[in-house]
C-alpha cells in the first residue's frame, strides 16, 4: 500500500495555490476540460521541494480506529448480545465502541491492517475509512443510503432551537441503532446563536453517554462574540459523554474564534476532537467557479491541521443552482448540470480531503424544502430529489442526483464502481509533507477523467438490489402495544395517509425524534390532509353556528389595516389552494371588526383574548402567515414561524404547516415527559412510560398546557368525593380524562396511529417499530 497515491497531498497543496492565486478563471469549463484530458494527472506531478516537512519524530502520522463491540454490558454489568437492532451489519457494529486519532506511521498502520484483514469480523481495533454521509435527518438518511448500498458512513441529525429554547434531546436508542450498523451519527446543535445553552449540552451528553462514538458539534457557525458560551459548551459534553467525539463548528475562516478555543485554555483544547465546517457553496461565495470553491474549503481544513493538528468534518455540503441571497456581492447562477458536476468534483477530491484531515462529508439535504438553516432569497433547492407539486411524491432531480450518488456508488466499490477507492483516514500531524499519504488512493479522480465527458448519462438511478435501506425510525416503543386505554385496537384511517407528501410530511418529526406515523395520525385526526376544505381546516375557541361563520376565512385573521391585507392573504391562499373564496370580514365576540393577536400570543387559556382564533392549513396551527410578522414588528413572531420558513412562512404550504406541527408536538412531548414524571397518581406501569408521555403530548397539541394542567387539578379535588359525587371515585385519570370530561382527542389519534402501524409497511415502519 505504500505509495499508492504518493503525489496526492501536494496535489491539493498545488490546486489551492493555483486556486487562491486566481490563476484559475471564473469559468467552470475551463476546469473541466482540464479533468476531462490526461493534463489533469500531471497537476498532481507538482514539484515537491520546500513542501515535505513531515512531523518530527517516529509517527508524524494520524490515523483513526474505532474500538468495536459485537455485545454491551447492561446495568448489572452483564454481557449481553446486541440489542433489538442487531442486524447483518452486527459484525461491524460500533455500539458502546470508541474512534480516536492515534499517532501513527506506515508500520504501525500495515500492522494493525493485516490484524484486521486476517480476521474482520472479531477483531476489536479497526481502521475507519474516509466516508461521505447524508443530513439533516435520520429519515432522509434512511432514504439516501438506499442508492449508496448502504454504505454511507456518516447520518446528520440537525438538533434545531430557536429564541431561547434549545434543542430537544435525541434519542439514545436511535443512536444505538445507527451504531449497530456501523454509521457514526452526527449531531449538529444549531439555534442561530439564540439558545447556546450549557445545560442542554450537558443533557444531551448525558442523553448518548455510553452509546458509542457519535459525533456532537456546539452550535455551528456561531458568533465569536459568544466564544465563552461555545467553551461551556464543549466542556459540558465532553464531561458527561467521555467517548463522545466534540466537534466546534465556527464560520469560514474565522481563525481568531479558533485560536481562542485551542490556545487561550488548554483545559477546553484538550476537549475538542474536531472542527465541524459548514460549506454551503451559495453563502457569500468569492468566485462563481465551483472547484475555487470547494478548493477555499479544503484550504481551510488544512490550515485547521496545520495550526491546531486537528482533523475536520464537513457537517454539511450543499450547492443551489442560484445565489442564495441576492443582495451579497458576488452573485451566482449556476446550471443543474454545474451542480452536478460540483459534486462530481467533490467525489474526485477524496482522497486530497483526507490529505488535508477531513475525515467525512455529509450531504445537506435530501429533498428540496428541508432547509435547517433559514433559507434567504429564492434559491432553497438544495435537495438531491423534489416534491412533484401535483402528486407531492419525492422524484430524483437530475443531474444533482446522478451526480452525488453516481459518485457515492463508484466510492464504495458497487455497479462498476471503482475498486479500491476507499481511503482510510490518514493525514499529517501537521498538514505537511507526504509521508502519509500511505494506503490512499488516486482512483476516484482517474475514474471520472477517464469517464468524461459526456459518456455518464444523467438518467435516473434505480434502486434495484439497493433498497435495504435502514430508517432508525422515531418510534413510540419498540416494545410495547398502546394500553387499551390509550388506543382502540382499530381506527377509520385512510391508506393514502401512509404516503401523502412523503418525505417532506415525514423529515419534520423526525429531526424532533418524533415518530412521522404519529404526526400523519394527527394530521389524519385534525384535517383528514385536506388543506383547503374549510369544514376539515378550521377549529373555534367555542364551536358554535356562529363561531364557524365566523372561522370560515382560512387565514384566522382579522381585517385591519395595521395587521393585514387581504389581498395579499388571497394571494398566499390561492397559491396553494386556487380558487378558494376567502371571507373578507373578521369580528371579535362583540361583532366588531377589528385588529387582533393570534391566540398563540395570549399568556391565559384559549377562551381568553378578543380574538375568534381560527386554526390553518393540515396541522391547523394558529400563528399568522410570516409576512404579517414582518409587517408588524410590534407583534412577535413565535419560534415555529421563526423555525419554518420566517417570514415566508405560510400555513397552506405544506412543508411549513407540516413543520409548524412537528415542533409543536416535539415542544409538547417536552412537557409531557415532565407532566408524566411528577404526577405519580396518572397510574401506569413503567414499560407503558412511552405510551403515557406521547398520550399527554397529543392531548396537548388539542388543548395545551394549561387545560391538561387544570383537568388534572379538577381530578384531584374529584376523586376525593363520595362515590355519588360527580365522576368521583375509583378511575384512573385516563379514565375520568375521557369519561367525565370528553377528552377524547389523543385517544381517537392514536387509534389511529396504531391503525397506521398495522398497515403493511406504512413508511417502513413495521419492521422496526415491531421488536
Amino acid at each position: 500500500m505504500v505509495g499508492r497515491m504518493k503525489n496526492i497531498f501536494f496535489a491539493l497543496l498545488v490546486i489551492s495555490l493555483v486556486l487562491l492565486a486566481g490563476c484559475l478563471v471564473n469559468d467552470s469549463m475551463r476546469m473541466r476540460n482540464q479533468l476531462s484530458s490526461a493534463r489533469a494527472i500531471d497537476i498532481f506531478k507538482s514539484n515537491e521541494a520546500g513542501l515535505n516537512e513531515p512531523e518530527p519524530g517516529p509517527t508524524p502520522c494520524s490515523c483513526m480506529y474505532c474500538d468495536r463491540q459485537t455485545y454491551y454490558v447492561d446495568s448489572n454489568g452483564n454481557i449481553m448480545p446486541l440489542g433489538p437492532f442487531a442486524s447483518l451489519f452486527a459484525e461491524s457494529s460500533l455500539f458502546n465502541g470508541k474512534c480516536y486519532f492515534e499517532q501513527c506511521n506506515v508500520t504501525t498502520f500495515n500492522d494493525t491492517m493485516a490484524t484486521y484483514l486476517e480476521d474482520p469480523v472479531n477483531v476489536e481495533k479497526i481502521p475507519r475509512y474516509f466516508g461521505y454521509g447524508q443530513g439533516g435527518s435520520f429519515l432522509e438518511f434512511g432514504e439516501a443510503v438506499k442508492y449508496c448500498k448502504s454504505s454511507v458512513g456518516y447520518s446528520g441529525k440537525w438538533m434545531i432551537g430557536a429564541h431561547e429554547a434549545p434543542p430537544a434531546i435525541p434519542s439514545k436508542r436511535r443512536a444505538q441503532c445507527m451504531l449497530e450498523k456501523n454509521v457514526i451519527p452526527v449531531y449538529i446543535y444549531y439555534t442561530k446563536g439564540e439558545a447556546i445553552d450549557e445545560a442542554r449540552a450537558r443533557e444531551i451528553g448525558q442523553r448518548l453517554n455510553g452509546v458509542g462514538p457519535v459525533i456532537i458539534s456546539t452550535e455551528v457557525e456561531f458568533d465569536p462574540a459568544k466564544i465563552e458560551e461555545v467553551k461551556r459548551q464543549v466542556i459540558a459534553i465532553d464531561h458527561e459523554c467521555p467517548d463522545c467525539l466534540v466537534a466546534v463548528t465556527p464560520r469560514l475562516n474565522d481563525f481568531p474564534s479558533l485560536d481562542a478555543l485551542f490556545f487561550a485554555d488548554p483545559a477546553v483544547a484538550d476537549k475538542i476532537d474536531i472542527v465541524g465546517q459548514g460549506v454551503v457553496l451559495n453563502d457569500n461565495p468569492s468566485t462563481c467557479n465551483i472547484e475555487t470553491l470547494i478548493g477555499e474549503r479544503m484550504y481551510f481544513s488544512r490550515r485547521i491541521l496545520q495550526r491546531y493538528a486537528k482533523p475536520s468534518i464537513w457537517l454539511y455540503f450543499g450547492i443551489s443552482p442560484q445565489q442564495r441571497d441576492p443582495a451579497a456581492g458576488v452573485q451566482c447562477t449556476w446550471s443543474d448540470i454545474d451542480a452536478a458536476r460540483g459534486y462530481t468534483y467533490l467525489f474526485q477530491m477524496s482522497q486530497a480531503l483526507v490529505s488535508s484531515g477531513v475525515i467525512g462529508v455529509l450531504n445537506y439535504q435530501y429533498a428540496d424544502g428541508l432547509d435547517p438553516k433559514p433559507c434567504v432569497g429564492a434559491a432553497c433547492d438544495f435537495g438531491l430529489v423534489e416534491i412533484n407539486p401535483i402528486t407531492h411524491q419525492a422524484e430524483q432531480k437530475l443531474p444533482q442526483f446522478r451526480g452525488w450518488f453516481e459518485g457515492c456508488r463508484k466510492y464504495v466499490g458497487s455497479d462498476g464502481g471503482v475498486e479500491n477507492a476507499q481511503s482510510p483516514v490518514v493525514y499529517s500531524r501537521n498538514g505537511k509533507g507526504n509521508v502519509c499519504t500511505f494506503g490512499g488512493s488516486n482512483r476516484m479522480l482517474q475514474s471520472f477523467v477517464q469517464l468524461e465527458p459526456g459518456v455518464n448519462p444523467y438518467n435516473t438511478i434505480p434502486m434495484g438490489e439497493d433498497n435495504i435501506g435502514y430508517q432508525c425510525r422515531a418510534c413510540i416503543s419498540y416494545d410495547v402495544d398502546p394500553p387499551s386505554l390509550l388506543a382502540a385496537s382499530s381506527a377509520p384511517v385512510d391508506p393514502p395517509w401512509c404516503t401523502l407528501y412523503y418525505p417532506v410530511l415525514d423529515a419534520n418529526p423526525d429531526r424532533y425524534d418524533i415518530d412521522p406515523v404519529l404526526m400523519r395520525a394527527i394530521i389524519g385526526q385534525e384535517s383528514d390532509f385536506a388543506n383547503c376544505d374549510p369544514d376539515k381546516t378550521v377549529s373555534y375557541v367555542v364551536d358554535t353556528p356562529e363561531n364557524r361563520t365566523l372561522c370560515s376565512n382560512p387565514l384566522g385573521l382579522k381585517e385591519s389595516s395595521e395587521i393585514i391585507d387581504v389581498g395579499e392573504g388571497r394571494a398566499l391562499v390561492d397559491r396553494f389552494c386556487p380558487g378558494f373564496d376567502i371571507e373578507r370580514r373578521y369580528y371579535d365576540r362583540d361583532g366588531v371588526i377589528k385588529g387582533c393577536l393570534p391566540i398563540s400570543s395570549f399568556s391565559g387559556s384559549p377562551n381568553l383574548g378578543d380574538c375568534i382564533t381560527c386554526a390553518m392549513g393540515m396541522a391547523q396551527c394558529t400563528d399568522y402567515p410570516g409576512w404579517i410578522y414582518e409587517a408588524n414588528p410590534a407583534v412577535p413572531m413565535p419560534a415555529e414561524v421563526k423555525l419554518c420558513s420566517g417570514e415566508k412562512y405560510n400555513p397552506f404550504d405544506p412543508k411549513d404547516t407540516f413543520c409548524c406541527g412537528a415542533y409543536k408536538i416535539a415542544s409538547f412531548y417536552q412537557e409531557a415527559q415532565r407532566f408524566v414524571d411528577n404526577n405519580p397518581l396518572i397510574d401506569y406501569s413503567p414499560d407503558e412510560k412511552e405510551w403515557y408521555t406521547a398520550y399527554f403530548a397529543v392531548q396537548m397539541y388539542h388543548d395545551g398546557y394549561r387545560t391538561v394542567g387544570s383537568d388534572y387539578n379538577l381530578y384531584l379535588s374529584q376523586r376525593l368525593l363520595e362515590e355519588d359525587g360527580y365522576c368521583a371515585g375509583n378511575l384512573r385519570y385516563v379514565s375520568y380524562l375521557q369519561e367525565c370530561l370528553g377528552r377524547k382527542y389523543a385517544y381517537n389519534v392514536l387509534s389511529k396511529y396504531r391503525a397506521l402501524m398495522d398497515i403493511d409497511k406504512c413508511r417502513g415502519v413495521t419492521n422496526e417499530c415491531r421488536s
